[in-house]
């Protein structure tokens, strides 16, 4: 009895081993036939189309692409085969290349082309990285910024000055001038005050959520102090009311040197 159960385990010992190397066989045997099935000339990608780029970032993009598709998966795969291409890889590659682009979509044109369509960031204010200075208008070291307060390009020469224009001493190129909320807000801001008639020449971006923000009046600019203390379109609103009803800021031959709406219906002004 022993004896048998010692040659039924030795059997079935032999057994699992042969099994083992042959599914091992097997699996290898798969990923050959894969590996050469994925790497015939039928599904070799020989083109790349960039489309939606400016001219100057397109060549840039055309090689990172190509480089994305050079090498293989662990050696084995191909990834310059139409069933293989890396999209995801792609997508993130060209996207870091630029802080201009704002999304980019990939996907296959027959079995040799991927088409890559490349979307850039739409400019919604100017931002500067200085202290207001509105005896030079220069626009030299500031950024165009997206909707979310992103700065993603320097302001191209002769740009037009049609944008709003925002201050943030912090402000650095590839990064949020601020959080894409506070911007959303502040843009807000500077558009209703700019829709009743009241002439703004720019927002400052102050620490600790503190803001001023450069009214041309009639001789002179006018700054108004805000924050986040209460709601910013409160204090907006107040900002309007005020603007509206006082009889100095209407004058038709001053400028108020300062108006503060930080403290609710309390506005002070000189």
């Amino acid at each position: 009895m022993v004896k048998q159960s010692l040659r039924f385990n030795k059997k079935r010992k032999s057994t699992f081993f042969l099994k083992t190397i042959v599914g091992i066989v097997l699996v290898a045997v798969v990923i050959f036939v894969i590996s050469w099935f994925v790497r015939l000339p039928t599904f070799v990608i020989n083109s790349i189309q960039i489309n939606g780029a400016d001219s100057d970032i397109a060549p840039l993009l055309q090689i990172a692409a190509d480089k994305t598709l050079e090498g293989n998966y662990m050696g084995i795969f191909s990834r310059r085969s139409i069933i293989t291409y890396p999209r995801s890889a792609l997508v993130k590659n060209l996207m870091n290349l630029s802080p201009r682009i704002d999304s980019v979509i990939v996907h296959a044109d027959g079995l040799h082309q991927i088409l890559i369509a490349v979307i850039e960031k739409t400019p919604s204010a100017i931002a500067c990285p200085e202290l207001p200075d509105f005896d030079n208008h220069s626009l030299t070291g500031c950024y165009l910024v997206d909707k979310n307060g992103f700065a993603f390009q320097n302001v191209p020469d002769s740009y037009p000055q049609t944008f709003d224009h925002f201050y943030a001493p912090a402000a650095i190129l590839g990064s949020f001038i601020a959080s894409s909320t506070r911007f959303s807000q502040l843009q807000n801001a500077y558009d209703i005050v700019s829709q009743n008639g009241i002439n703004v020449q720019g927002i400052l971006i102050k620490p600790d959520y503190e803001y001023e923000m450069y009214v041309k009046g009639k001789s002179d600019m006018t700054v108004i102090y805000f924050n986040e203390v209460q709601p910013i379109l409160k204090e907006i609103s107040n900002l309007i009311t005020f603007w509206s009803n006082s009889a100095v800021a209407s004058s038709s031959t001053s400028s108020l040197e300062y108006v503060d709406v930080r403290y609710g219906s309390n506005i002070f002004y000189r």
